[in-house]
């Protein structure tokens, strides 16, 4: 495929599970954009990747060991990768009924994660340049805990409503845009969290960007 004098490359790729009760997921995507969905099957992923520089071609590699699946997506080499205007674009859907440890980087990447639905053990996020917004909207069987690096640039975070919900973070709270939630000390919680048994939580480690959260449906 052809964009103006640019041309894109793509391919689809779908991961099946074997005997896996559990998956760790790491997806590493220096620049572009990235799009991650719930899925619903037996699949562990189906992606869906677009790029015009042969360094982006992203690797998919699975393994299961005993009854954990292990999935990373990343390209073969990606250390000598310029900043100039590329197309990067991987949308990749993840089983939402397997428990999942989800690992993020991102360099100069805009990024889309809607994790509605999903079964979250623990959530790493690594930003760098680039915008990202966070869905956790939806309903929620059980809590899990977050650790988000955020870089440079606008951070968005959608708060879920039927599960308690905490954020803290180490430099104070004044670069969060938070009307939905309340301040108790240095942490930012919903309505729920003083309720609830098994919360999500998320410790925030602040960078040079904004930080938004707004109260999902």
């Amino acid at each position: 495929m052809i964009f103006g004098k640019t041309k894109v490359e793509q391919f689809s790729r779908t991961v099946t599970k074997e005997n896996a009760e559990k998956l760790t997921a790491s997806l590493q995507i220096p620049i572009g954009d990235l799009n991650v969905t719930p899925l619903s099957g037996d699949q562990i992923m189906e992606g869906d990747f677009s790029f015009s520089k042969e360094k982006l071609r992203p690797e998919v590699n699975y393994t299961e060991n005993q009854q954990t699946g292990m999935l990373i997506v990343k390209p073969e080499n990606s250390s000598s990768i310029s900043f100039k205007k590329h197309v990067n674009e991987w949308r990749v859907k993840l089983n939402k009924e397997i428990p999942l440890e989800l690992k993020v980087q991102s360099g100069a990447a805009k990024a889309s994660i809607d994790l509605k639905g999903m079964n979250i053990s623990s959530l790493h996020m690594d930003m760098g340049v680039g915008g990202t917004t966070i869905d956790l909207s939806g309903d929620w069987k059980r809590g899990f805990q977050a650790k988000l690096n955020c870089g440079v640039g606008k951070t968005k975070i959608i708060v879920p409503r039927n599960i308690g919900f905490k954020l803290k973070t180490d430099k104070g709270l004044g670069k969060i845009d938070s009307t939905d939630l309340m301040k108790i000390g240095g942490t930012l919680v919903n309505e729920l969290y003083e309720e609830s048994g098994d919360p999500i939580e998320i410790h925030l480690n602040l960078g040079v960007g904004k930080v938004e959260l707004e109260l999902g449906n």
